[in-house]
């Protein structure tokens, strides 16, 4: 398992084939889109692909105290960040494996 503190702001798509996310949103909020499929996707490492979006994917509005889960194998994605200018969260990062 793997804690990290992050502030993002709007970007690709990624996936990873065996790390699942527990997202804990501290400040800021944004769009988070999950699920759908990946628009260009190319391997940047062993288990991870990353796109320039998702196509049918569901968005998530989400802001300060919120948690969100994302299993292995789930395309997501942070989306809009303009409202506070970017997110702030602690990703716990656990393999499937």
């Amino acid at each position: 398992m793997i804690v990290i503190a992050n502030r993002g702001v709007q970007r690709g798509a990624e996936i990873h084939d065996n790390t699942n996310h527990v997202f804990i949103i501290v400040d800021g909020e944004a769009e988070f889109v999950t699920g759908g499929k990946i628009i260009d996707p190319k391997v940047t490492a062993p288990g991870q692909t990353r796109g320039t979006g998702i196509e049918g994917g569901v968005s998530h509005h989400v802001s300060k105290g919120d948690v969100i889960t994302i299993p292995a194998k789930t395309p997501h994605q942070w989306k809009d960040t303009s409202k506070t200018g970017s997110v702030g969260y602690y990703a716990v990062n656990f393999d499937s494996n």
